[in-house]
Formats: C-alpha cells, sequence, structure tokens
C-alpha cells in the first residue's frame, strides 16, 4: 500500500556478505540487521523501542546514527526474555559475533557496543564516571536483568586488547559468575570458529567455556591471563625502589601507639589520589570522620590538589575550595555505627560498595582491632585471624584493591622502643600477620613530642612487584596532615 512504512532491507551484496561469513541472512534480518547505502547497519532497541544505529561502512569504519546517544548493549531486550532452560548469559565484543552465537540456539545473548580498550583500567568503576562501560549501570547499579544469571560467558576476542575487555568486564560483573572461551587456533572470535568449524563446532566451544574462578586443579592454560598489574609510586621519588603499591595485595602497618601509623597511611592513600587520581576508601573506627576529613583538606591545601591547570591564585580561601571539592571527589568514609558493630561480613560489603560503586582503588581499615571478631568454640586467635586475613586477601583479589589494614601491636610489641626489632609478629595473631601481608610497615615515633619518626618495611612478598625493605627516616608535617622523606635509616 502506498505511503506505508517500509521494513528496512538487506541488500544483496551485505546479505552475500553474511552468508559468506557464515551468518544466516534471514536471522540478521530479523534482528534488525539492514542496510544503509553501502553501510550494514545494526539496530540497538531497548524494551522494542529502536534508539540508535551502528553502521559498518566499507573498510571496516564504524559510526552511530544519531550520534550521542547513550550507549546500550547489542540486543539488550534477550536479558528480559523469560527464564528459557539455558539460564546462560553469552557477551561478545561484536555484533557479527553474537549472531554467531545466536544461531547455536543460544537465548541471551548479547555484544557490547563499543569493542574492546586498548588498556586496561585503572579500576575507576564509579558507575557515575565509567563512561566506556555505561551500557552496564542503571541508577548507580548494575542492570538489573543482569543479576540473575549465576553463569556469564565472556565470548571476546582471543587477542590483547579482548583479554583487557574480558577482565573488566569481570570486574564489574563478579568474576565468580564470569566464563572463558578457548578459541580453536587460528580463530580469535566466534564468527572465526562458525567460518571455520560450523555452528555445531562454535556450540562445542561454548560448552567447553571453563570458570574464571576455578575451584579446582586446572591446566596453567585454563586460567585466564590477566592485563599486566597497575603499578604505583608511594608519592615519595625517593622510596620508588622500596615502596610499589600494586593491586590488588594486602598491606599491614603496624607500630606502638602514638607512633602515627593511621596519619602515615592515610599520606599514602592521599598521595594514590594527588599523583593518580585513584578513589579510596577510609573505614575509620577509632578516629571521626572529620578529623579525616581536615586532614585530607589540609593535605589537598598544601599541594595544590583540585586547583586547575594554571591557576596560581594562593588566596587561602580559594585554596581550601579546591581540597574541599579534591576530597569530595576522591575519598569515600563511613560514619562508624554507634550500637551495630562492624563485622567481617559488613566490611565484605563494603569493600564491594567501594569497589563497585564508588570506583575505589584501596580502602583503609584502622584500625583491626576495633573490628567485631567472633570466632568458634574452640578456634584460637591465631587460626581466626589466619582464616580472616585469607579472606580479605580473596577479596582484594576479587575487586582489584589495595587494602590497608592498620593493626595494634600486642602489649609487648607495644613496649619496643627499638625500630630495628619491630616486625609485623608483634601483632596479636602473630605469624598469620607476616605471611599473609603482601607489604608489611611499622611506624615508630621515638618521642611522643617528636615531629620525627621511622617507618620500617620489614615484610615484601614479592621484591621485584612491591619493592625492598628498608628503614626510612620521615618528619611529620602537622600543618598539613603529610609527611616529608628525610633519609634512609641504617640498621644497628
Amino acid at each position: 500500500m502506498d505511503g506505508a512504512p517500509q521494513t528496512p532491507q538487506l541488500s544483496q551484496a551485505h546479505a552475500q556478505w553474511l552468508a559468506g561469513r557464515g551468518v544466516d541472512p534471514a536471522l540478521a534480518a530479523a534482528y534488525g540487521v539492514h542496510s544503509r547505502g553501502p553501510a550494514l547497519a545494526f539496530v540497538f532497541q531497548q524494551r522494542g523501542a529502536p534508539k540508535f544505529a551502528k553502521c559498518r561502512a566499507p573498510e571496516k569504519k564504524f559510526f552511530i546514527e544519531p550520534s550521542g546517544q547513550p550507549l546500550i548493549l547489542w540486543n539488550e531486550d534477550s536479558l528480559r526474555v523469560p527464564d528459557a532452560p539455558s539460564m546462560t548469559l553469552v557477551i561478545t565484543e561484536g555484533e557479527i559475533d553474537a549472531l554467531s552465537v545466536l544461531m547455536t540456539g543460544a537465548v541471551y545473548v548479547v555484544s557490547v557496543p563499543n569493542g574492546a580498550p586498548a588498556k586496561a583500567g585503572a579500576g575507576k568503576i564509579d558507575p557515575d564516571r565509567d563512561t566506556a562501560f555505561s551500557y552496564l549501570w542503571k541508577d548507580g547499579k548494575l542492570l538489573p536483568e543482569l543479576a540473575r544469571f549465576k553463569k556469564i560467558i565472556l565470548a571476546v576476542d582471543g587477542d590483547a586488547a579482548g583479554n583487557n575487555l574480558r577482565a573488566e568486564l569481570a570486574i564489574r560483573l563478579d568474576r565468580t559468575r564470569c566464563w572463558q572461551v578457548a578459541w580453536p587456533s587460528g580463530c580469535k572470535d566466534a564468527n572465526d570458529v562458525t567460518q571455520a568449524l560450523g555452528v555445531e563446532g562454535l556450540k562445542r566451544v561454548l560448552a567447553s567455556s571453563k570458570p574464571m574462578v576455578p575451584n579446582e586443579l586446572v591446566s596453567y592454560y585454563d586460567i585466564p591471563d590477566l592485563p599486566e598489574g597497575d603499578v604505583f609510586c608511594s608519592g615519595w621519588p625517593e622510596l620508588d625502589p622500596v615502596i610499589k603499591i600494586s593491586p590488588p595485595e594486602l598491606i599491614i602497618v603496624t607500630g606502638p601507639p602514638g607512633s602515627g601509623k593511621s596519619q602515615w597511611v592515610l599520606n599514602v592513600g592521599a598521595n594514590l589520589a594527588r599523583d593518580y587520581g585513584l578513589r579510596g576508601a577510609v573505614i575509620q573506627l577509632e578516629d571521626t570522620p572529620q578529623k579525616n576529613r581536615e586532614a585530607l583538606v589540609s593535605f589537598g591545601i598544601r599541594f595544590g590538589c583540585g586547583v586547575p591547570q594554571g591557576d596560581l591564585s594562593g588566596d587561602a580561601l580559594r585554596l581550601r575550595g579546591f581540597a574541599e571539592r579534591w576530597v569530595h571527589q576522591m575519598f569515600v568514609t563511613i560514619s562508624p555505627p554507634e550500637d551495630d558493630e562492624i563485622t567481617i561480613d559488613s566490611l565484605t560489603n563494603l569493600v564491594k560498595e567501594a569497589a563497585t560503586r564508588h570506583g575505589c582503588r584501596w580502602l583503609i581499615l584502622d584500625p583491626w582491632n576495633e573490628l567485631e571478631h567472633i570466632w568458634g568454640r574452640g578456634e584460637s586467635e591465631a587460626v581466626y585471624t589466619n582464616a580472616a586475613l585469607k579472606y580479605i586477601k580473596k577479596l582484594a583479589r576479587k575487586y582489584g584493591l589495595t587494602i590497608f589494614i592498620v593493626a595494634h601491636p600486642n602489649a609487648e610489641g607495644g613496649k619496643k622502643t627499638d625500630i630495628d626489632k619491630m616486625n609485623l609478629y608483634d601483632v596479636a595473631g602473630a605469624s598469620a600477620w607476616n605471611n599473609k601481608a603482601d607489604q608489611g610497615f611499622v611506624v615508630f615515633r621515638p618521642s611522643p613530642k617528636s615531629s620525627m619518626c621511622y617507618v620500617k618495611k620489614s615484610k615484601t612478598k614479592d621484591v621485584k612487584r612491591f619493592g625492598a625493605c628498608a628503614t626510612m627516616k620521615f618528619d611529620y608535617h602537622d600543618g598539613s596532615s603529610s609527611y616529608n622523606f628525610i633519609e634512609f635509616h641504617d640498621e644497628a
């Protein structure tokens, strides 16, 4: 009928091209794939309404029409299909790969809209700022439709960029739910497999996918390669050979009462925020949030944190305003509950929220002694501490965090006055603190009235990754809540 809307069609050339790639043109057309002149268009819909089309022009050039639309997953509506016999979600790196997977009979199949990142991110996954993966978030949380899937196959490309994408998706989706695919030799994605081995071959490859977090003995080749880990300096250039921050890791900081261990570790976190823009969470259970906030603001004023580049104004009120905004953007904390105690379980929720909602790369728990620790009848403190620290290391790995724990020494350790004889064995629970730590530090101030203190790195699990052991001398600058490195201390 004249004037009736026309259904977009595939040109014969595009239909032949799809068929040559092993994709059924009729299936592609059913999912809205159509021709727009020389370009092949993939329609992105949400609840049945077209939002935009991703167009593939000759020479593999891509553009979006209309431009500027919020990104969504291709075939996102499949996430809302009522429960099917197989509740496995498959995520691919491209629409052609997703079509190839759909040909196997899979129901829940989506493709990321923007390919893979060239480099793994620094973990900044605050939903409000996570623009590269905005299609996974809604109202500050993962799309609710993603929550029902217990198994998610990340069928991304088998190259370096694909490894980055897989790692980034796994962090956001929870690695324990994610499975990886081993592509056959000569194939780097689902469509390559379809062309080489047919639909049944792709079905076999997907069926042989392996969990990213194995719970049994497996071959080295069944464990996915992770992107090369980030290594950050401490903020004191002279200490680059000694202190390296490399998430995920567990760092233990101890020292006698009044030595300034809380201030020192907060200074390390502030340096990471200043130098690298790494957001952090401060779970402080002794000092008030106001005290730590003012310490961070003072730090920000001294170092010009948050000051726009080229703004050289020294007006104190303006500098404070910039520092306050910087603190607001870079740090999150809690208001310690008056009634309920913080337990390992509630700490788990805080760690998850810090990493997945606020994009934190580091977290300070200060002090360990203020947590509510409950161990079973017949279980010693040493056994409990070993199990608890082991669990916290798993959290660090799961969410890609550096977790600092400030722990008070036992009565005997707190009486020591010689930095050379202090170590992590001084903390109640003894060997677990030293054994589980990736890095361990002791902070000691010889005199309560002195601004000078020693920081001894007494444990390193990997010298190349975390730096060597040494004892350092610092001067504390009270006005800016920051430490100045003075020199290395030669042990007697």
